[in-house]
């Protein structure tokens, strides 16, 4: 009887429409608010809302650095048809925290009880809106899960303060280790402190409210002095790959889970898995989709840099094959081949353009007895968003902003670790150190969904000497009209004529007709 119960609330959370919710009576003569009722149904409603995280997406398409795309690449070159982009995932999850926090009070259960639910759902609604905020600049501001009424779009300053108003409530949140959930999936102390970093970072800098860079700096110091739980870099390189972006790691300070199904779906990071992670023998040197060349792994890390090996395989190999070892396939990258070797598949790599991506690398296969070479499964880890190389640079940044002395204290600090020692520590001879921070976030974070955001904080002259495509060519005026921001989705104009496209989109779609 419980489960069928509990298969109630999700037909409701996921069949019904949210403008349909509150008139739905089930046939047995339940009412809508009876199912908020017990922990369970709270447990319910935040693996809802935690399901409805894993749909947001960052504009991943050009936070990849890829060397293949083509001149008419759609999204580089704003082209609108691929820039209208729906945010209907951002307000699904907004609705989700709203069913926790409007209905919180209906809970026959204490308030010490639901009150990590309704924290959650802070958090939530703090990520939803600063990435609304980030993508498409003025959006609707929601009034609730009852509330279906038009709303017309809301300056960003407006929308940054809502983020920032929930992200306050949710600092309630104990440190990670005290939550009564063990992964680091869900909202802690920490996590909601990175949020806010980043959060200021971006008002200061895009919203041009420089006095909030202090306000940055100081959430940033809180995790790195361990004020709002307990992170520590992982050892080396190699253990960020290994350890830091599986899941739950030391380093890591918030992450959004996933099961091996959910990155075979494209949530994860399966798309850049190529050889010699899959290991079909076919596409050693395929390029047909993203591929960044290993000119470009060279200019960004020194052979001195032990992010090279850690996140590339086989760089500096004359050769890279598949050999047979007792019935299953293996990569190999090697100079010479062994004597004995059973080769099913080989190339010179010399000649081969295309690095091979090594980062994330816990995957999972299939075999079967008939053929050596197994099938991909999937990748099995986390997307982690936040961590704490990535708060050390945000630092950085924030204190070099304000003009601060020891802005490259921890820029250093991500170097040691990267090196193995101390002898690449900033000097004034290397020059413009905001462009250090930049670049040191650009080879730490790499693929990490961070670029094309610490492009756009670091300013307009970064923008056009940065990003590819159309971006350079951007004026001054197009900037201001909305050329960073995404085009509204033409969905979110029907049965509401309080929409409006931005200045910059809404020229473009002009000059098109």
């Amino acid at each position: 009887m419980r489960s069928i119960y509990h298969l109630g609330i999700f037909f409701i959370l996921f069949c019904v429409g949210c403008g349909d919710l509150i008139d739905v009576v089930p046939e047995n003569g339940t009412t809508y608010t009876n199912y908020f009722r017990t922990k369970q149904d709270a447990e319910a409603l935040l693996n809802n809302l935690e399901r409805n995280m894993l749909q947001t997406k960052s504009r991943e398409e050009i936070n990849r650095l890829a060397d293949n795309l083509e001149e008419s690449d759609g999204y580089l070159n704003l082209d609108p048809g691929y820039m209208e982009v729906s945010w209907s995932s951002y307000y699904s999850l907004i609705y989700a925290a709203d069913l926790i926090i409007d209905n919180a009070f209906r809970f026959e259960i204490s308030e010490e009880e639901i009150r990590p639910y309704v924290l959650q759902a802070y958090f939530a609604k703090a990520v939803a809106y600063f990435a609304l905020a980030q993508n498409w600049g003025e959006v609707p501001i929601t009034k609730g899960s009852t509330s279906f009424v038009k709303l017309a779009k809301s300056p960003v300053e407006d929308v940054l303060k809502e983020a920032e108003k929930y992200a306050l409530l949710a600092m309630e949140l104990p440190i990670w280790s005290e939550l009564p959930w063990e992964s680091k999936q869900y909202a802690s102390k920490g996590a909601v402190s990175a949020l806010l970093a980043y959060l200021y970072a971006w008002w200061a800098s895009v919203g041009e409210r420089p006095e909030l860079w202090e306000k940055a700096e100081e959430y940033c110091t809180m995790i790195i002095e361990n004020k709002v739980g307990f992170y520590e870099l992982v050892e080396s390189p190699e253990a960020v790959c290994t350890e830091a972006l599986i899941r739950d790691s030391k380093e890591s300070i918030w992450e959004i889970m996933l099961c091996t199904v959910d990155n075979t779906l494209g949530y994860g990071k399966g798309s850049f898995v190529t050889f010699p992670l899959r290991l079909n023998a076919d596409i050693i040197d395929d390029e047909s989709e993203w591929a960044i060349y290993k000119t470009t792994v060279n200019r960004l890390y020194d052979k001195e840099d032990r992010r090279r090996d850690a996140y590339f395989w086989g760089m500096d190999a004359d050769s890279v094959f598949l050999k047979n070892v007792a019935g299953k396939a293996v990569a190999v990258a090697a100079d010479h081949r062994e004597p004995g070797d059973v080769i099913l598949e080989g190339r010179d790599n010399r000649k081969i353009k295309k690095a091979y991506l090594y980062k994330y690398r816990n995957v999972y296969y299939t075999y079967t007895d008939d053929r050596p070479v197994p099938y991909f499964g999937g990748l099995n880890q986390d997307v982690v968003k936040y961590r704490l190389a990535d708060i050390l640079l945000l630092r950085a940044e924030c204190r070099v902003r304000q003009g601060k002395e020891n802005a490259a204290e921890d820029l250093n600090t991500v170097r040691e670790r990267a090196y193995g020692n101390r002898e690449h520590d900033y000097t004034s001879a290397e020059g413009d150190l905001q462009l250090a921070i930049f670049r040191e976030r650009e080879k730490e974070l790499l693929l990490e969904d961070h670029y094309y955001y610490d492009v756009r904080r670091n300013g307009v002259d970064y923008v056009r000497r940065e990003l590819p495509g159309a971006y350079p060519k951007l004026s001054d005026q197009d900037i201001k009209d909305g050329a960073l921001y995404l085009m509204i989705n033409s969905l979110n104009f029907e049965e509401n004529d309080l929409m409006r496209q931005n200045v910059y989109w809404n020229r473009r779609q002009n000059e098109i007709k």
